[in-house]
C-alpha cells in the first residue's frame, strides 16, 4: 500500500514523522526556518545526560581499519559479546541498526495485518507499520490524575497479530507491570507481544520491572535500544531478545552489514565500566529532582510521574507548539507532544539534562511566561575557574596568578586554590600552616593573606618512593604512593571541605590543576584537576605551552584523553609562551577549534624576566651554568638533589647586574662572590651528595680562598659538625658528619617548627648593621644546639607567629665568612638584602650603587603588568561570562 494512502488512512493515529533532535525540520514546521536561531541546549532527545562511556572514544583514536575494512556481515562477534555481558544465549539475541531496524525485522518476520500499540506512545511503532502497509491501532492508556498505564483488558480483547508495549513508556515515563505483561502473553499465545525496554536502565526500579531476567514465553520479544542508555545515537545499535525460532527468522531477514563496524566494535567497550549503569541511575534521580524543583515554581508546567530520563509536562496558558517555538527562539529545543495520539496540544516532553542546562531552560521558560522580578539585579561574578595544563610547567601557576590579579583589579573578592600540590618549595601562612609557594604568590596577586585552605594537601617528596603528607597546613604522616592512593578518598574529602570554606568567603575562586588532567592512569583517583572542577562546578581553561613545540598535538591529546563528562567542563584554551607573529597560528587554531569543539581564547606571548617564583625546581634549569662576564656580582646556589624553598634567593634576580645561578657540578662553581647552600627536604642525603660529588671539597677550597659561604635551613644544618636522625625521620641513615664550619650539632625530630618570624640583626653579622629588621618564616624538622657557649648569634627573633619573643638565632663564623640560619625568605627583606649587596660589592671593590640602581620593578607592578598582558591577548569578556551568575 502506498505510504501517502496509509498516512491518510491513519491520519488520526500516525504521529508526525518529525522526531526529537531534528531542529531544522522543527524550525521549518514552526515557520522559523528563516530566523537566525542556534540551539544551545536540546531537551527533545532522551539520551543519557552522563554522555557515552569514555571507553567508546578508543574506537576513534586509531580508526583506520574500522573505516576501510568491511564489518562482519552478521555482527557475530558483537552479538557474542553482548550475549556474554547480558547473560543470554547468542541464539536468543539479534542486533540491529538501532531499535528501529529491530522493530522492522519483527514486522517482517511476523507479517501482521494489524498491530496494537498503547497510546500515547513512541511514534516509531505506527510509522514503521505504515511503511510496511500494516494497520496500527492505538489502544488508549488508562489515566488516573497524571499517571498513564496500559489498558491490559482492552489489549486482551483486541484483535491483532502483534502488540507493542513500551516500558518505561515514551513519552509518559512510567513502567508497565511485568506480571500483567506476562499474563497478556499467556492469554494471547497467537499474538506476538513486543516489549520495548529502551529506557528501562534509567529506572531505579529496573531490576523489579524488566523482563530481561525472565524466561520469556515464545510469543514475547524484548527490544532494547542501546542508543539511549549509552548515548550512542550516532553509532546506532539495538537488540532483540526472544525465542530462538523468531530470532533465527529475523536473522535470516536482516540485510548483511546493517550494523556498522564502529557499532560492532563498541559492544565490548560499553561494558568495561561496570559501574556505568549504577552511576546513570543515581544521576538520573538527582537530575529528576533538580528538574522538578526548577520548573514547579513557575506555576505553568504540571509534570507527570516519571521513572526514567524524561518528564512529560502539561502546559497551561499556551499550546505546546507555541511554547516550543518560543523556546527555540531562545536556543532551547523541547519535544512538543501535541500530535501524539492520546495527548492533547498542551503536552511537552523534557529530557533530563545537566543542571546548568536545566538552569538555561528555567530562565528561558521564565522569559516566555513573562515572570518578571520587581527589581532585576545585574549578573554578578560568582563561582570558580580551573586552570589546567597540557604538561607540567605549561604556565598554569602564572596564568592563575594573572587571572587572580585581573579580577582583583576589577574589585572582585578572589582567592586562589590548589587541591593538591607536590612541591618542596613551600611557604608558612600567618596561622602557622604550610602550603605550596605558588598559592602564596597567587594570594599576593589577589591582595589577600595566604591561608592553608588555599592548598589543603601538600606532598613533599622524601626520595623516589615516599612523600611527607601535609593536610590543612600540618604534616600528618609519611607514606609511599601506593599507601597514599589507598587513603585518597579521605584526603579528597579534606580538600573538598577546604574549597567549600573558601567558596563561602570569596566571590571567585581561581583554581589550579596539577601536571596534566589527562593522566589516564590517575583519572580514577583524581581530585586536583577535572574532578575538582566538577566538584566546584567550575569552567576549566586549558593552558598549552607552545615554547616546547607540538602545541596542537598536546592540546588534541589532552582533550581527547579527558573523559567526555569532564571534557564538557573545558570552556577554552590559552596558547602560552609564544614568540613571533601570532598570525602564523591562525590555520592551526582554526583546525584545533574544529576538531575539539573548544575555542582558543587567546595566545599569550613569552614574557621575559618575569619576577614571579616558579612552581618547582624545573625553573632552575634556566639558571644553571657558570658565571657570565656581563654580571658584576656572581651568586652561586648549590643545586641539591632534594632542594627546597629555592625561592629564598630569587629576590637577587631583581638586579640585572647580579647573576643568580644554580649548579650541582663542582667544576661549574667557578669563582663566585657568594655561595649559598639552600634548604633541603633530606639533609643527610644531600650532605652525602656534597661529599660524594666532590662539592664539599670545592666548597672548602673556595672558602679558604675567601669566598663567603651561607646556609639556609638544611644548608645551615650541613654547615655544622654533625646531623643525627635517631628516629629515622629522613630515612635509614642515622648519622652524618657535616662540613664542621659552624659550632652546631643538629638533631632531627618528627615535629616541625612552622612559623612566620620577624626580628633584627645584632652585632657580629659582618654584612648588616645592628638593628637591621628582617622578616621570614621557619619550616624545619630539627633543632640545632651550639657546641661552643661563646658562639656568636647574628640574629634576634622578636616575634614568632603572633607572639612577642626574644630568641637568639643563626650562627656566624669568627671571620664572618660562614653564616647560617633557619629563616627562609631572609633576603626578601629589602634593608638586609641591600646591605648584603653593598658588603659583597665592597669586598670586590666595585660601586654598590651601580648594582643597586638597576633594581627591577616591584612585585606589585609585575602582577599588574601580567594582568595587562592577559587582558590584551586573551578574551577576558568570554572568561568573565563563564562565571557570571
Amino acid at each position: 500500500m502506498d505510504w501517502k494512502i496509509m498516512r491518510k488512512k491513519n491520519k488520526s493515529r500516525i504521529i508526525s514523522d518529525i522526531h526529537g533532535g531534528e531542529a531544522a525540520k522543527i524550525l521549518s514546521f514552526r515557520g522559523l526556518s528563516g530566523k537566525k536561531i542556534k540551539i544551545v541546549s536540546d531537551f527533545s532527545v532522551n539520551l543519557n545526560p552522563l554522555g557515552y562511556p569514555a571507553e567508546i572514544e578508543e574506537l576513534f583514536l586509531n580508526p583506520g581499519r574500522l573505516i576501510s575494512d568491511y564489518p562482519h556481515p552478521d555482527a557475530a562477534y558483537a552479538e557474542c559479546e553482548l550475549a556474554k555481558n547480558l547473560g543470554l544465549k547468542t541464539s536468543n539475541l539479534i542486533t540491529g541498526n538501532g531499535a528501529t531496524e529491530i522493530f522492522d525485522l519483527i514486522l517482517q518476520a511476523v507479517k501482521p495485518q494489524k498491530a496494537l500499540y498503547c497510546a500515547p506512545s513512541y511514534s516509531g511503532y505506527a510509522e514503521i507499520c505504515a511503511k510496511r502497509s500494516i494497520e496500527a491501532v492505538p489502544v488508549k492508556m488508562k489515566t488516573s490524575g497524571e499517571t498513564f498505564a496500559p489498558d491490559f483488558p482492552a489489549l486482551k480483547k483486541g484483535n491483532a497479530e502483534l502488540i507493542f508495549i513500551c516500558s518505561p513508556n515514551n513519552p509518559t515515563g512510567q513502567t508497565a507491570d511485568r506480571k500483567h505483561i506476562l499474563e497478556l502473553a499467556a492469554a494471547k499465545k497467537d499474538t506476538v507481544i513486543v516489549v520495548d525496554e529502551s529506557f528501562m536502565d534509567f529506572s531505579v526500579k529496573a531490576s523489579s520491572s524488566t523482563l530481561m531476567t525472565s524466561k520469556l514465553p515464545p510469543n514475547l520479544i524484548l527490544v532494547k535500544s542501546l542508543t539511549k542508555i549509552y548515548s550512542i545515537a550516532g553509532l546506532r545499535l539495538g537488540f532483540a531478545y526472544g525465542s530462538a525460532k523468531i530470532i533465527s527468522l529475523m536473522r535470516f531477514l536482516r540485510l548483511p552489514w546493517s550494523v556498522n563496524a564502529f557499532a560492532q566494535a563498541a559492544v565490548p567497550l560499553l561494558f568495561q565500566d561496570r559501574d556505568f549503569l549504577r552511576k546513570t541511575v543515581l544521576y538520573t534521580e538527582e537530575l529528576h529532582e533538580y528538574m522538578l524543583n526548577s520548573i514547579l515554581p513557575l506555576g505553568r508546567l504540571l509534570p507527570c510521574p516519571s521513572e526514567t530520563n524524561f518528564v512529560l509536562c502539561k502546559v497551561s496558558g499556551m499550546s505546546a507548539g507555541s511554547l516550543q517555538a518560543e523556546l527555540m527562539k531562545r536556543g532551547i529545543l523541547i519535544r512538543s507532544c501535541s500530535e501524539i495520539y492520546g495527548l492533547d496540544s498542551s503536552y511537552i516532553r523534557l529530557a533530563l539534562r545537566p543542571e546548568n542546562e536545566i538552569d538555561l531552560l528555567t530562565r528561558a521558560l521564565n522569559s516566555v511566561f513573562g515572570k518578571k522580578k520587581k527589581s532585576p539585579s545585574p549578573k554578578k561574578i560568582k563561582g570558580a575557574l580551573m586552570v589546567v595544563g597540557t604538561t607540567s610547567n605549561a604556565g598554569k601557576s602564572i596564568t592563575a596568578a594573572a587571572l587572580c590579579r585581573y579580577f582583583a583589579n576589577k574589585g572582585i573578592n578572589v582567592a586562589p586554590f590548589k587541591a593538591q600540590n607536590m612541591s618542596l618549595n613551600s611557604f608558612v601562612t600567618p596561622e602557622g600552616g604550610e602550603i605550596g609557594r605558588a598559592q602564596a604568590v597567587q594570594a599576593e596577586a589577589c591582595r589577600i593573606e595566604p591561608h592553608t585552605d588555599m592548598n589543603p594537601v601538600l606532598l613533599k617528596p622524601q626520595g623516589d618512593s615516599s612523600s611527607q603528607i601535609i593536610i590543612d597546613g600540618k604534616a600528618v604522616f609519611t607514606m609511599n604512593a601506593r599507601t597514599y592512593y589507598r587513603n585518597k578518598q579521605k584526603i579528597r574529602e579534606r580538600a573538598f571541605a577546604a574549597f567549600d570554606r573558601l567558596n563561602e568567603k570569596y566571590e571567585l575562586i581561581v583554581m589550579e590543576g596539577a601536571g596534566s588532567p589527562a593522566e589516564i592512569n590517575l583519572l580514577k583517583e583524581d581530585f586536583v584537576n577535572m574532578r575538582m572542577a566538577e566538584y566546584a562546578d567550575a569552567s576549566a581553561i586549558l593552558v598549552a605551552d607552545i615554547d616546547r613545540g607540538g602545541v596542537f598535538a598536546s592540546i588534541f591529546g589532552t582533550v581527547t584523553l579527558i573523559p567526555p563528562p569532564l571534557r564538557k567542563l573545558l570552556k577554552g584554551i590559552i596558547i602560552n609562551k609564544f614568540r613571533g607573529d601570532k598570525r602564523l597560528l591562525d590555520s592551526g587554531i582554526e583546525k584545533i577549534e574544529a576538531i575539539t569543539g573548544i575555542p582558543v581564547l587567546g595566545v599569550m606571548p613569552f614574557i621575559r624576566n618575569l619576577d614571579i617564583e616558579d612552581e618547582d625546581s624545573l625553573g632552575l634549569e634556566k639558571n644553571s651554568g657558570t658565571a657570565e662576564k656581563k654580571s658584576l656580582l656572581d651568586i652561586a646556589v648549590v643545586k641539591l638533589p632534594r632542594i627546597s624553598n629555592f625561592t629564598d634567593f630569587q629576590s637577587f634576580e631583581k638586579y640585572p647586574a647580579i647573576l643568580l645561578r644554580y649548579t650541582d657540578v663542582p667544576e661549574k662553581l667557578g669563582n663566585p662572590d657568594l655561595i649559598i647552600i639552600p634548604g633541603s627536604k633530606s639533609t643527610i642525603a644531600d650532605m652525602e651528595f656534597l661529599r660524594k660529588s666532590g662539592m664539599e671539597k670545592e666548597l672548602l677550597r673556595l672558602l679558604k680562598k675567601g669566598t663567603p659561604l651561607f646556609g639556609i635551613c638544611g644548608g645551615y644544618q650541613m654547615l655544622g659538625k654533625k646531623i643525627s636522625d635517631p628516629r629515622g625521620v629522613e630515612g635509614q641513615r642515622r648519622f652524618m658528619r657535616g662540613l664542621a664550619l659552624l659550632p652546631i650539632e643538629t638533631l632531627l625530630l618528627k615535629e616541625k617548627e612552622l612559623a612566620q618570624v620577624s626580628g633584627v640583626t645584632v652585632p657580629g653579622l659582618p654584612f648588616a648593621a645592628p638593628g637591621t629588621t628582617f622578616t621570614g618564616y621557619e619550616i624545619h624538622a630539627g633543632k640545632s644546639s651550639r657546641t661552643k657557649t661563646k658562639a656568636s648569634n647574628p640574629l634576634l627573633i622578636t616575634q614568632r607567629g603572633k607572639v612577642k619573643c626574644s630568641e637568639e638565632a643563626g650562627d656566624v663564623s669568627a671571620d664572618g665568612l660562614v653564616f647560617g640560619s633557619y629563616v627562609h625568605g631572609l633576603f626578601d627583606s629589602a634593608p638586609l638584602r641591600k646591605q648584603l649587596i653593598e658588603w659583597l660589592c665592597q669586598r670586590k671593590c666595585i660601586r654598590s650603587a651601580t648594582v643597586l640602581k638597576q633594581e627591577r620593578k616591584s612585585r606589585e607592578r609585575t602582577f599588574n603588568e601580567l594582568a595587562g598582558v592577559l587582558a590584551e591577548n586573551v578574551d577576558m569578556r568570554k572568561i568573565s561570562s563563564f562565571i557570571l551568575k
